[in-house]
């Protein structure tokens, strides 16, 4: 339909030494903004956190936002409403190769 899903990182307002990850859907119809919505709240080491990524899944509208946690690669599934689907997973090394090959 349209509808396009951004995501950042930001510093946690809450405590120092904390980076998170939220998201916003933007509607294609109008522009309306959602809420921003948190998707995870990490500890920020001293290597540069890159940029969450967003994929589109299925014909639904659902999308998983992807970071990386400590050298990780974690995911979170959303329906098109941006509700979670699951919880973060964390692939296996093989998962990780196997997709990236």
């Amino acid at each position: 339909s349209g509808n396009v899903v951004v995501a950042w990182t930001q510093d946690s307002a809450d405590s120092v030494g904390h980076t998170e990850v939220r998201f916003r859907r933007i509607a294609a119809t109008d522009g309306e903004l959602g809420e921003a919505v948190l998707a995870t709240d990490i500890v920020r080491s001293s290597a540069p956190l890159p940029r969450p990524a967003v994929s589109h899944i299925g014909r639904a509208g659902d999308f998983v936002i992807a970071w990386s946690d400590f050298g990780s690669l974690v995911a979170r599934r959303y329906t098109s409403g941006g509700l979670p689907l699951a919880r973060a997973a964390v692939p296996a090394a093989s998962e990780v190769t196997e997709s990236l090959d």
